[in-house]
């Protein structure tokens, strides 16, 4: 089974006047942002189930990204990959943040882009798909 790597970033008030993000790093399976790459590794259900499939992704070849600004949200994630973002130890309100994944060594380029399709929901052909992981 392939897995995939993710790394988030979190994007502040603050670091935002200055162009930048207020934390990043690879997500551990609980959610939380590491400096370490370990072995937080995620396969395509568990992403599925994470609700991935809805989201918007921009596809950079080798990573897609996806961002949610805490205005989409309608609660604080608890218990997905997104609960980086109720990070108390900022000083100042959490405005968005991202979660990439990235395309591992070990697949062809025909996987990769059906993975990708996956993702955005949608079929082989690259037609919308209301549940393509379900």
């Amino acid at each position: 089974m392939i897995n995939f790597n993710l790394t988030g970033q979190l994007v502040t008030e603050h670091s935002c006047q200055h162009g930048d993000y207020e934390k990043s790093g690879f997500i551990d399976d609980s959610g939380q942002l590491t400096n370490k790459k370990e072995n937080y590794m995620f396969s395509l259900r568990e992403l599925c189930e994470q609700g991935f499939h809805y989201l918007q992704w921009e596809d950079n070849d080798d990573w897609i990204t996806t961002t949610y600004e805490t205005s989409d949200m309608f609660s604080k994630p608890i218990d997905s990959l997104w609960c980086f973002m109720s990070d108390d130890s900022t000083d100042s309100e959490v405005l968005s943040g991202s979660i990439s994944v990235h395309r591992p060594d070990n697949i062809t380029n025909a996987s990769w882009d059906r993975v990708v399709k996956h993702l955005q929901g949608k079929d082989w052909q690259g037609n919308s798909k209301q549940s393509y992981c379900s």
